[in-house]
């Protein structure tokens, strides 16, 4: 009996978390900052802070790209901030605790599955209902929404250039392969695409159909200090290797850049 009645109460609670993850999006939506033009931009933030919204994220876009019309593209907010406050908890408990520098090396020296995480580290983790797991199932169906907006040119017959970091940057990979899937006046619809801190896959098959759907440059810039992504991506997507946030694409018309020394975390 209590066996039984202790299997069924996970499963409930295993159901409502799953369920929790895989509700529709909640907000999806566009915020004009700034500028006028042919040129369109869109940001995609991947994380909220307490202090910062989508608005102010991509507030110095318009001083950036002074050639268009600036965009910031509105996504779960409500999940985005539970992601900022965990990041920040994440790494004044976890990793804050440690020489980040020094971990680093290891990791880059040791095949990653190989590390060995300090316990500070570990305990953070809950594999099923944690924010990030929720904020990466939102941003793909996020991805979904901005594909068919992108192929249904709600931003009119003008080139867009899509610029996102973390999560953000996941939203407009995927939404890149969804084009790629489709054969039908999808090419060429996105003009110029940078991604920072890319959290999903360097396999540069996975890269050579998005190459395609982006006209101008596609960029990949990423920081091998990044322990933040490095441990989240490892416990979420049970992958070590090939992470684009931390790694260059080898894949043809991409451009890798790496701006380690420049950035120190997520």
């Amino acid at each position: 009996v209590v066996a039984g009645g202790l299997g069924l109460t996970g499963g409930v609670l295993v159901g409502r978390k799953t369920a929790r993850r895989l509700r529709p999006l909640t907000q999806f939506d566009y915020r004009h900052i700034d500028g006028q033009g042919m040129h369109c931009f869109v940001g995609v933030a991947g994380f909220l802070s307490q202090k910062s919204d989508h608005g102010r994220i991509w507030a110095s876009l318009p001083v950036v790209a002074q050639h268009g019309e600036h965009y910031a593209l509105e996504w779960e907010s409500q999940h985005l901030l539970a992601l900022g406050k965990a990041l920040g908890t994440f790494w004044a408990k976890g990793i804050g605790s440690i020489t980040v520098k020094g971990f680093a090396g290891q990791a880059s020296r040791v095949a990653a599955r190989k590390v060995i995480w300090p316990m500070a580290i570990l305990s953070l983790a809950d594999l099923i209902d944690n924010p990030w797991s929720v904020a990466r199932d939102r941003a793909d169906k996020a991805a979904e929404q901005l594909a068919a907006d992108l192929k249904a040119r709600v931003h009119g017959n003008r080139p867009v250039t899509l610029i996102g970091f973390s999560l953000g940057a996941r939203v407009i990979f995927r939404a890149l392969e969804k084009l790629a899937e489709d054969t039908d006046g999808s090419m060429g619809i996105v003009d110029h695409v940078i991604l920072l801190g890319g959290a999903f896959s360097a396999k540069p098959e996975s890269w050579r159909n998005v190459r395609d759907v982006v006209a101008g440059r596609l960029v990949n810039a990423y920081s091998q200090n990044d322990m933040v992504l490095r441990f989240l991506y490892r416990t979420a997507e049970w992958e070590s290797k090939d992470i684009a946030g931390l790694h260059r694409v080898g894949a043809d018309g991409v451009e890798s850049i790496d701006v380690s020394h420049i950035v120190d975390g997520h």
